[in-house]
């Protein structure tokens, strides 16, 4: 079988979020993974899950300015939903 050259060694996006996801699961009180999870979300369009994670990394770390920063710029983002 043959694989094709463009893909070789890349994930997509939806991948690598997948794996994101798998890895934050493994380390839950890591704020800085749990970040890195948020901005994938927000890179994937998912806003509103973006928001919660986001939210749960400044549950943990209050002073996290880094997590509040994009936390406002995912506030101001539009929603998409599916139609």
């Amino acid at each position: 079988m043959e694989q094709n050259p463009k893909r070789e060694g890349r994930e997509t996006p939806a991948e690598a979020l997948g794996r994101l996801r798998r890895v934050a699961k493994l380390a839950p009180q890591d704020p800085e993974l749990q970040l890195r999870l948020a901005r994938a979300l927000l890179d994937n369009s998912l806003t509103d899950e973006a928001i919660d994670q986001l939210r749960s990394v400044i549950s943990m770390s209050p002073n996290h300015l880094e997590a509040r920063k994009v936390l406002e710029l995912a506030l101001h983002m539009p929603i998409l939903r599916p139609s």
